[in-house]
């Protein structure tokens, strides 16, 4: 496959999208066998951005980064031999970066993967790059995909955001300090142990067993809770509205997303009527008990939506399995008819 186009997009979308691939091909290929421009399939930008909810980093709530998907099909040996690639994920700067091999890709398509589901109904603005061999094929036959079986993959990353936004708490944060202070107290370096490195005997009545039990603790915590945030800035912001707002957000949009797909065969990726009542939420402005009343309707809702839905209850995996076999050997060139140019 050629080297892809690299796009402009508008100012209004964050980050250097004329220079986005060649930003994620550095850090691809450093440690990879294949190179990201010569495998890559698609390329999009996710999250926030694709939804037109994306607060800005200036204002007091947002914590946002830029959210981009890609999709690479690797060489004929990661197909047919004995090599392998799923994914590969990886932040920096203001990037959060996640790559899929196609058939991987694919497979969560089945699954009725929410974050990977929506790619196939993005704007044309929110792609960066789209390859006319690959993608557009599986684009046009997105309807493959539109099942019932939505219904239980949306609902259950919703349950999922509910669990969390209240999951992280005033408690939990109480508990990391006091050990940080006890830890520190026996003369043990934050860093040291969160980095598992050499720390000497402890001292002030704390004995070495206790230390190390308090240590697992300290690190399993952080690495739950904190790891889970986008700094201090989100984790000041579940302080003080007493639940993470953003997750709320995310919990309503699922929602809303599985129900109009379920009544449609068509994902709204891009939020138009509710997108500044999102942002109210993820902003703080809503009550939590406003949020979980909302979302218990939902839920509701979602459920009698799969009940009344005309669409399939399930994917047809055979039907899908012969279009991507398609797919794979034309771009492969072990069919005349393979196109190589992008859009």
């Amino acid at each position: 496959m050629s080297a892809p186009s690299r796009p402009s997009h508008p100012s209004s979308l964050p980050g250097d999208a004329s220079g986005i691939m060649a930003r994620i091909a550095e850090r691809f290929d450093a440690s990879h066998s294949f190179t990201f421009a010569e495998s890559c399939v698609m390329l999009c930008y996710v999250g926030s951005t694709s939804h037109g909810t994306s607060i800005p980093n200036a204002d007091p709530h947002g914590v946002d980064d830029v959210d981009l998907m890609a999709v690479v099909l690797p060489p004929p040996r990661y197909v047919v031999g004995l090599d392998q690639f799923e994914v590969w994920v990886s932040q920096w700067d203001e990037l959060d970066v996640v790559v899929y091999g196609f058939h991987k890709f694919v497979r969560l398509l089945v699954k009725s993967n929410p974050n990977v589901l929506g790619t196939l109904w993005l704007r044309e603005i929110d792609y960066v790059y789209r390859s006319l061999a690959v993608w557009l094929p599986l684009e046009a036959n997105r309807h493959l995909f539109a099942t019932k079986a939505a219904h239980g993959s949306f609902a259950g990353y919703a349950s999922g955001q509910m669990q969390k936004m209240t999951a992280y708490s005033r408690e939990i944060q109480d508990e990391i300090d006091t050990l940080e202070a006890k830890l520190a107290a026996c003369g043990w370096k934050l860093q040291d142990v969160m980095d598992k490195r050499s720390v000497p005997m402890p001292y002030g009545g704390t004995t070495a067993t206790e230390a190390n039990a308090m240590a697992d603790r300290l690190r399993h915590l952080r690495a739950k809770y904190h790891a889970a945030y986008m700094g201090e800035k989100r984790r000041g912001l579940v302080m003080r509205h007493g639940y993470d707002t953003k997750n709320a957000a995310h919990l309503i949009r699922l929602l809303r997303m599985c129900i109009e797909f379920l009544e449609t065969g068509s994902m709204a990726v891009y939020r138009t009527h509710d997108a500044e009542e999102l942002k109210a939420i993820k902003r703080g402005e809503w009550a939590l008990d406003d949020v979980k009343a909302l979302a218990d309707a939902l839920f509701t809702k979602a459920l009698d939506a799969r009940n009344a839905s005309s669409l399939p209850f399930a994917p047809d995996v055979r039907g899908i399995s012969d279009l991507i076999a398609t797919i794979t050997l034309r771009a492969f060139a072990l069919d005349p008819r393979a196109g190589r140019e992008s859009v």
